[in-house]
């Protein structure tokens, strides 16, 4: 599968962007059902943004994040799926101009009290997180396609060396010091 990237127009043009106010509210919701550990989190942020473009003036549409975590931890090992979506909308001076969506895993097992962990990790399962963004600057307009929905997959191995506790209590030889002082 050939994946490509298009630079309708680059030129470099330094601007002075004036201050602008955003707002971003989030809620998340974190509740335990057994070995099931569900995680939603929903974001949203609305931005005032005034850029005078080829499109118009204000940079205005909100932008929302809907995510949700799923761990089951069992006897065996701890599995994890997590999907994102972002809705169109602007970030700065950045459009999203079509939504983006990822689903991550990962499984996680320890060994020998924990000292020996592997986690498998797999990117973006679906290769669906593409990103199709906007950048304006002033009168410029520079349009990115940029599909680099990659599937990746990690496995991480650790190994923890003299992980108990020390057995040294102390004498407090420096207490006499401290009372002198």
């Amino acid at each position: 599968m050939h994946k490509e990237i298009q630079i309708v127009k680059n030129t470099t043009i330094l601007y002075e962007p004036k201050s602008y106010n955003n707002v971003s509210s989030m809620l998340t919701l974190q509740p335990t059902f057994g070995i099931w550990h569900p995680m939603l989190s929903a974001m949203v942020e609305k931005q005032w943004f005034k850029l005078e473009t080829r499109d118009g003036l204000y940079l205005n549409k909100p932008v929302a994040e809907l995510k949700l975590d799923n761990t089951f931890d069992t006897k065996w090992a701890m599995f994890s799926v997590m999907m994102t979506y972002i809705t169109k909308g602007y970030e700065e001076n950045h459009y999203i101009y079509k939504p983006m969506f990822n689903t991550d895993l990962s499984i996680y097992k320890g060994f020998l009290k924990d000292c020996l962990t592997f986690q498998l990790y797999v990117n973006d399962v679906f290769g669906t997180n593409d990103s199709h963004i906007i950048g304006k600057y002033g009168k410029l307009k520079e349009t990115i396609f940029d599909e680099f929905s990659t599937s990746k997959i990690s496995l991480t191995v650790r190994y923890k060396f003299n992980v108990t506790r020390s057995k040294y209590k102390g004498t407090g030889a420096g207490e006499s010091q401290k009372n002198r002082m």
